[in-house]
């Protein structure tokens, strides 16, 4: 995840020297990072072929994003769609979050 490159970034590991460090410049540390490769991924999208709006990207950390999957997690509650279950994900013992399947190595 990118907290993972932020922390060996910046030197330090785990939560509390997060803390330490700073909960919100370190959130913001992350929000950057997100960005670092743009220009690289503008050119690869652009050399594939891959037909995508560059300058109005899809972004989980934005908050229109944000709001609209809580929309549509409210939406899918009400319907009583949504449940609890349980299932094996992969887990970061650090970040203290599941992992999605591209991020396990």
């Amino acid at each position: 995840p990118v907290e993972l490159g932020v922390e060996k970034q910046l030197g330090i590991s785990g939560k509390h020297e997060i803390e330490e460090y700073g909960i919100e410049p370190f959130i913001q540390k992350c929000k950057e990072s997100v960005f670092t490769y743009e220009k690289q991924w503008r050119e690869f999208t652009e050399s594939i072929g891959y037909w995508v709006d560059m300058d109005d990207p899809y972004v989980t950390l934005k908050n229109p994003y944000i709001e609209s999957v809580w929309h549509i997690l409210g939406t899918i509650h009400e319907k009583g769609l949504l449940y609890k279950g349980h299932r094996v994900s992969p887990y970061c013992p650090s970040c203290q979050t599941s992992l999605s399947s591209h991020e396990v190595a």
